[in-house]
């Protein structure tokens, strides 16, 4: 038996986002972000729903969103923290009674151990929630915590200036175009969706001759995403030096610098463990934790 409840009082809103900023890192995080950034409407072109669903012996916290740009294509974007000890079959029970509609959700961001489940509850039991349509493993990195003043005072390099570059924002009249082209998961009819993230979220872009050619974006749970930099800039240290400012900045916005990194980019995993301000996610027997994207598509 499993119940579900919508939290939407500000009151228990703020309750749970202080009961998760004060966890252990990295675990509840995303949660953290997305109550603390709804409370203060900072992401306007999407809402966030966050539930509490008791099943057996857990508690499961699941936190989804709905944004302006995928009406009718797909569901909402999935996250998934839960307490107390793992059962495949109430987590099955809570998936269903807190999205009793199959097409609810559409990507997850979880770790390993819910999108397994998650995988196995569409394939054999539940097929009109699926079918799984994408699968991609990453590994997750945290700001380091005693770094985070040595972050608020880290200066920008003299190079900048010396080379003539720009360290700004990115326009979203007029740079969203070329900097979702470069983005590996972009499909060009949803440039909006960075016209809105350049818009209303922190982001650090370098420009060159007001020319776009090292950026990176926030998004979606309070993570970094889209990091780039163009190919004949590259090995320079301007990667380096949008992410240090993004840090800084996410800071300043109460968030805690987090991101994932495909498991195929093996050398920005190497650069992320021999960061000075980085730390890899374990889990408790010392492994890298797993965190994986999950798509589910649609049937019919």
């Amino acid at each position: 038996m499993s119940t579900a409840r919508e939290i939407t009082s500000k009151e228990e809103l703020e309750k749970y986002r202080d009961l998760f900023a004060a966890k252990p890192w990295p675990r509840f995080i995303r949660l953290y972000h997305a109550i603390k950034m709804e409370l203060e409407n900072k992401i306007p072109y999407a809402k966030f729903h966050f539930y509490v669903t008791e099943a057996g012996k857990s508690t499961y916290y699941f936190g989804i969103y709905f944004d302006d740009f995928h009406p009718g294509d797909r569901g909402g974007c999935l996250t998934i923290e839960s307490e107390g000890e793992f059962d495949y079959d109430e987590f099955a029970a809570a998936i269903k009674e807190t999205f009793p509609e199959p097409d609810t959700i559409g990507l997850i961001l979880a770790k390993k151990t819910y999108t397994a489940a998650m995988r196995k509850f569409c394939t054999d039991l539940y097929p009109d929630y699926g079918p799984v349509s994408y699968f991609n493993e990453t590994r997750e990195f945290y700001m380091k915590k005693d770094k985070e003043q040595e972050i608020l005072d880290n200066e920008v390099p003299e190079f900048l200036d010396v080379e003539e570059y720009e360290l700004t924002v990115g326009d979203p009249e007029k740079d969203a175009e070329a900097i979702h082209s470069t983005w590996r998961y972009s499909f060009p009819q949803y440039v909006n969706e960075t016209v809105a993230k350049l818009r209303h979220l922190p982001n650090v872009c370098i420009k060159k001759d007001d020319v776009p050619v090292s950026y990176i974006l926030l998004t979606f749970y309070g993570k970094f995403c889209h990091q780039f930099t163009v190919e004949e800039y590259r090995k320079r240290g301007l990667g380096t030096v949008v992410e240090n400012e993004l840090m800084k900045k996410a800071l300043k916005e109460g968030l805690i610098p987090i991101k994932e990194v495909s498991v195929d980019l093996k050398n920005v995993i190497r650069r992320g463990k021999e960061s000075e301000f980085w730390q890899i996610s374990l889990e408790e027997d010392g492994t890298e934790t797993n965190m994986v994207y999950l798509s589910l598509g649609r049937r019919g």
